[in-house]
């Protein structure tokens, strides 16, 4: 089994590394993302269009100490908080993902995000157009409302406000789709929906529509989550769902892993395309859902993994954990959790709950023991 490479990130001085990043804010605005910056005045401020909502007068304004306001969307934070609202990112996601790769001396994977500003007044569409070289985007940001169209479904259209967006993208760089967690019209609840760009399109007889976002899952799209961050690192941690892959970057940087998912949830383990992962990864650990469900998918994912010769354990949620308790619910505890579960854990506790994992076999007696399914056990 590979040894585990802890990354002691105690050691490093976390004001330091704040002021440090937060220093070169306009310089990683210009050239990771692309934005438009103005030369810095007498005190320091720059100036763009906004690359968080689109505009043709510049309102989004930075200053020297890398904190930001756009006085147009009224959104403001400092670099980190950009981060985290131009990749469709939890909050804090992005100063942890920082962190743990000043302390592996390592630069960030960051996702590199052409953002494009093209003239127009509306903001309740998400635009993604063909160009030469990298695809431009500009993401639905956060609390956004966005039209999607739903082709053959009436009445043929929605409107989604987004949490967040998570992109679908090959190894080789690829942008394939979206998967948005948000809100479908009035609703108090959020639900995740697929989504890509698609041109000149039919949403019912006689009605075409010439761009615009499409709730679909294209076949390609039943794929790996997180592909493109892969690079050389020959282990993965995977949970179940891009929000919890997307939590657990900094705990997969601490043991030297990729954080993975999947698209669909648990009934897609047994059909997304592993292909990918063939013979660039040795071991798999995999973290499961808190409940039943949870449980088979990981037992069936593994059993796929172990068939293409990877090394495959199993992490073992807390036997008291809420139903469904899953990494990012422990680093992001709900609200409706039970109170003992309303402290957010650790990367340490994240860390010594990977480092107990058992084997597969183990795993699924474990899961038989705890009702589930029979079938599970052809799955190893």
């Amino acid at each position: 089994m590979t040894t585990v490479r802890k990354i002691d990130i105690e050691k490093i001085d976390i004001e330091v590394f704040r002021r440090g990043v937060l220093g070169r804010a306009a310089d990683i605005l210009t050239h990771e993302y692309h934005v438009q910056l103005s030369r810095p005045n007498a005190q320091g401020r720059c100036r763009a269009c906004c690359p968080l909502h689109r505009e043709t007068t510049a309102s989004f304004y930075l200053w020297a100490n890398g904190r930001w306001k756009c006085f147009g969307c009224n959104t403001q934070g400092d670099v980190f908080d950009f981060m985290d609202l131009a990749e469709g990112l939890l909050p804090g996601t992005a100063f942890r993902r920082e962190l743990a790769a000043t302390a592996r001396h390592k630069a960030p994977v960051r996702m590199r995000t052409t953002i494009a500003m093209p003239p127009a007044p509306a903001l309740d569409k998400g635009i993604l157009a063909a160009a030469p070289g990298p695809e431009r985007l500009m993401l639905p940001r956060s609390r956004q409302t966005v039209q999607v169209y739903t082709p053959g479904r009436e009445p043929g259209r929605m409107h989604l406000t987004v949490d967040s967006l998570h992109p679908y993208t090959t190894l080789d760089g690829r942008r394939v789709g979206y998967v948005a967690r948000a809100r479908q019209g009035k609703a108090s609840s959020k639900s995740v929906f697929p989504l890509v760009w698609r041109e000149n399109f039919e949403i019912a007889a006689g009605q075409r529509i010439t761009a615009g976002w499409v709730a679909e899952r294209p076949a390609e799209m039943e794929m790996v989550y997180g592909l493109d961050r892969i690079g050389e690192r020959r282990r993965a941690l995977l949970t179940e769902g891009e929000k919890c892959a997307d939590a657990g970057i900094a705990s997969a940087d601490r043991i030297g892993a990729t954080s993975l998912s999947w698209i669909g949830g648990g009934h897609m383990a047994n059909r997304i395309d592993l292909e990918p992962l063939r013979g660039r990864i040795d071991e798999a650990i995999l973290w499961p859902d808190a409940d039943q469900s949870g449980y088979e998918a990981m037992a069936i994912l593994g059993g796929r993994l172990v068939d293409m010769g990877v090394s495959v354990r199993c992490a073992v949620p807390p036997p008291d954990a809420p139903k469904g308790w899953d990494l990012a619910d422990a680093l992001h505890p709900k609200p409706d959790d039970p109170p003992a579960w309303h402290t957010p854990w650790t990367l340490n506790q994240v860390e010594d709950l990977i480092g107990g994992a058992i084997d597969l076999a183990a795993f699924v007696t474990l899961a038989l023991a705890n009702g589930g399914a029979k079938w599970a056990l052809s799955q190893i």
